[in-house]
């Protein structure tokens, strides 16, 4: 295991996270990088709830462009999949180069926190 950045994860570590963060399972994988759960960061099928429900159910805000921001608004406490001192900086702020990159950051960030363990062949 090695210790990455959170808005740093792409690809297979990214996906990797995200299923984790979601399920509270840590994923298959296999030696040559891949991983075995969806595409979260690259289908809307997978990724698209996961932005809807940050979007509309925690009040993130999106910047109108494809430097994508997902930039922390306000939030429902009871639906949120943090501990309530997550949120003491008061702000989160996620970036990738689509939507979906940005969305599936911010749910690890504001599940998992500012850095994640995963395995290095996913790096």
């Amino acid at each position: 295991m090695t210790t990455i950045k959170t808005s740093e994860l792409t690809g297979a570590a990214l996906n990797y996270c995200v299923e984790w963060a979601i399920t509270g399972l840590t994923p298959d994988y296999s030696d040559d990088g891949e991983v075995h759960c969806p595409d979260y960061d690259a289908n809307w099928e997978h990724g698209g709830p996961i932005a809807q429900k940050l979007i509309m159910d925690f009040g993130f805000q999106v910047t109108p462009d494809f430097g994508t921001v997902v930039k922390f608004s306000n939030y429902n406490m009871d639906e949120c999949p943090v501990e309530p001192n997550r949120w003491d900086r008061g702000e989160i702020t996620e970036t990738g180069i689509t939507l979906l990159d940005a969305a599936c950051r911010t749910y690890v960030a504001l599940s998992m926190g500012d850095e994640v363990d995963v395995p290095e062949e996913l790096v």
